[in-house]
């Protein structure tokens, strides 16, 4: 694409014009493996061409673009051609995959152990997102157990793909590999290092299309130039840095309770797990997936009341009863409580042999398995078809060579060679369970119109029992002044008129989905301003639609409250247009 043929957008919509370029990618991807010198030097050549015949304003966002695209391109350019000349790059993926998902597990094990040492202090649920953990290598900075678990698992995930790409002995199986000869290569840090900054690269190129963010020229302290990529929004950006903790402490608040009244079966369970692993030789572990069922019932109290008290407190039903060609989505909760159980017991068959495997981690911490296996448990434990057992353990396992379907936060079971995976015991327990089913929903294209249908019902019908305020029951839709028109909610409230636009979301976990997210809040924000109008011009025909329930004069336009309520956290508090963005949770603390 020439220069005239992007002023021509420019002109047709010059406001966009940034986010057209981008989201198209009608200049291609500096983060792609096929983008080149070549190209940006087209692109520098480009904007070099400009005179002025070309508008002022057009000019300096091809510049930045220009700005943007040598950054991101030098960047990842330089830190992949570091990466690639590793020794760690020179090994067969199947060794690559154990190193870094053994190192994972050995890092997440030290958090456990870490957050465990304050044992007297009382539980608050959230302990693992506090950031009280010195940096080795930033001084003065800190971060959390959780945040670490969690960028490793970002760092593997990105680079699985990566690996696999230049990978040509897939599958070689390395067997004869040992941990040691794992810690002894000089350049796997090297490599954990270089892959870190490109999967940072990789993030910051996502937040400069999706979530609007600008580049600018800079000096650092020793007055070195810089490029530096800044959100255009420090609250928006902060707001949804909190929704995850906000997450996990909600979760935690709503699950006490029940954690209380099924906390013996939790600890009878857990203590026969520690029975059992003792008794089990760490070179026979496998036969825990042979296990009797009675036996199986007593190892999974522990699992099957999280799950139980999962499904009460952090899933919407709806969820649960949406049906698959060859299930329920609740049976990929069975699957994922199946491998938590299993998990459990291998971890501590790990424990209670620690001190044997010392100088054999690399074949224990995430041992070699096979599928089939996993597959005739499944089935056998929970009364399935050994058909029905393979599509739903399935799901489960990423495989390098079909690149991004889901993730490790959903996917642990990552695929080694052929009928293969490494069991993780760690990396299963990571599992995000919303996340999970919302994924599972996109990969089988289930119409979420239907579950939106649903929560709408649900929240206005919570809503509704509150003596604070009143709140019509029914969804009100009719044909309006301007055509065909309907309201979420409408209802009353300290001489105020309070109506909300529920929307049902997807929780993002990367920029991509934010913005979409984003631009439905876009979406609710224009159709409230409507029904405002709406409301404004045929007051006395809503009132009559709904049996009286609006006083009968008109309320001036400064007492219509407008709200946009989601079941996410990633844009409460946030203001757009004069309108606040909410949760569920909010509303609920504030009325009841």
């Amino acid at each position: 694409m020439d220069i005239k043929e992007l002023y021509n957008i420019y002109q047709g919509n010059p406001e966009k014009f940034k986010k057209i370029v981008l989201y198209r990618n009608l200049l291609g991807s500096p983060i792609s493996y096929n983008y080149k010198d070549s190209d940006l030097e087209s692109l520098v050549q480009m904007i070099m061409s400009m005179d002025e015949k070309y508008e002022t304003d057009f000019g300096f966002m091809m510049m930045e673009l220009g700005l943007a695209y040598e950054a991101i391109y030098s960047n990842m350019k330089n830190n992949n051609a570091a990466r690639e000349k590793t020794e760690f790059m020179n090994y067969p993926l199947d060794y690559q995959l154990r190193a870094l998902i053994s190192f994972f597990e050995d890092q997440h094990k030290l958090g456990i152990e870490l957050n465990n040492i304050d044992g007297k202090k009382p539980i608050t649920g959230i302990k693992h997102l506090v950031a009280n953990v010195e940096s080795e290598i930033y001084p003065g900075m800190r971060y959390s157990t959780s945040q670490n678990s969690e960028n490793l698992i970002e760092l593997i995930d990105y680079s699985i793909p990566y690996l696999y790409y230049y990978d040509s002995n897939f599958e070689k199986p390395c067997d004869n590999l040992t941990y040691e000869q794992c810690l002894q290569c000089p350049d796997i840090m090297k490599f954990v290092h270089h892959s870190n900054f490109c999967e940072l690269i990789n993030g910051l190129w996502s937040l400069y299309i999706y979530k609007d963010y600008s580049v600018k020229l800079g000096k650092t302290d020793t007055d070195d130039d810089i490029t530096v990529f800044v959100p255009n929004s420090n609250e928006a950006s902060l707001i949804d840095f909190v929704a995850g903790i906000r997450r996990e402490a909600r979760r935690f608040q709503n699950s006490i309770d029940l954690l209380i009244s099924n906390q013996n079966r939790i600890i009878n369970g857990n203590k026969f797990i520690i029975r059992l692993a003792k008794k089990i030789k760490l070179d026979l572990w496998k036969s825990i997936f042979e296990l009797e069922l009675e036996v199986y019932l007593r190892c999974n109290l522990s699992a099957n009341c999280t799950m139980k008290i999962i499904k009460q407190t952090d899933i919407f039903p709806a969820y649960l009863r949406q049906t698959l060609p060859y299930g329920e989505l609740n049976d990929f909760l069975e699957v994922h409580e199946f491998l938590v159980t299993m998990s459990e017991i291998y971890s501590n068959i790990l424990n209670h042999n620690w001190e044997e495997i010392e100088h054999d981690r690399f074949n224990y911490l995430c041992p070699v398995v096979d599928i089939d296996l996993l597959i005739k448990s499944f089935s056998r434990l929970y009364g399935k078809s050994l058909n029905t057992a393979a599509k739903l353990v399935e799901w489960f396992i990423y495989y390098p060579q079909r690149g991004k379907e889901g993730d490790l936060f959903s996917k642990p079971l990552v695929q080694i060679s052929g009928k293969r995976i490494l069991f993780a015991p760690n990396l299963i327990r990571q599992i995000n369970i919303t996340r999970m089913l919302e994924q599972i929903m996109l990969d089988y294209k289930i119409k979420r119109a239907a579950i939106g249908d649903e929560y709408e019902s649900y929240l206005r019908n919570k809503l509704s029992q509150s003596s604070l305020w009143n709140v019509y029951a029914d969804k009100i839709e009719f044909k309006s002044s301007i055509g065909n028109t309907d309201f979420d909610v409408i209802a009353l409230f300290d001489n105020h008129v309070v109506i909300i636009e529920i929307k049902h979301l997807v929780t993002p976990y990367d920029p991509k989905r934010y913005y979409e997210d984003r631009q439905e809040i876009k979406k609710a924000i224009k159709q409230l301003k409507l029904r405002k109008q709406v409301l404004l011009r045929d007051w006395a025909l809503i009132r009559d639609i709904t049996n009286g329930f609006l006083p009968p004069e008109p309320y001036p336009e400064e007492r219509i409250i407008q709200l946009v309520c989601t079941n996410i956290d990633s844009f409460t508090s946030l203001e757009i247009d004069g309108i606040r963005i909410v949760d569920e949770s909010v509303l609920i603390r504030f009325f009841f």
